[in-house]
């Protein structure tokens, strides 16, 4: 789904709710601009606002916006970068991977104990 005006300004909105996220207006418009540029739609743009004010809650700039939405999604424009905020450091995706794949070892040796993966 395209990114509409009502969704960067709902967008904005929820930003403000960020520690030191930038109150005047001609700075919250750049970063709406930086948002249709780098969201490649609706639901990434929604993902990576939720990320911000439900886990980070604090207002890092726009090169961690776009690097947490690299995290899951890749840019519109593609340029990609890492994060360093805990969570979503290139290291924090490894060790979630690891984690998410001893689970499924650990699912399937339940299920057939008698081939068990080591």
């Amino acid at each position: 789904m395209q990114i509409t005006e009502q969704n960067l300004n709902d967008a904005n909105g929820q930003l403000k709710m960020l520690s030191y996220y930038p109150t005047d207006a001609e700075t919250q418009a750049a970063i709406m601009r930086l948002l249709a540029k780098i969201c490649p739609h609706v639901e990434a743009l929604e993902w990576l606002v939720n990320t911000f004010v439900d886990r980070i809650g604090k207002w890092h700039g726009p090169a961690e916006l776009r690097a947490v939405l690299c995290w899951k999604y890749r840019p519109s424009d593609g340029v990609e970068l890492d994060s360093a905020l805990a969570g979503f450091r290139p290291l924090d995706g490894e060790a979630l991977s690891i984690e998410r794949h001893n689970e499924r070892r650990q699912l399937w040796n339940r299920a057939l104990p008698f081939k068990r993966l080591q």
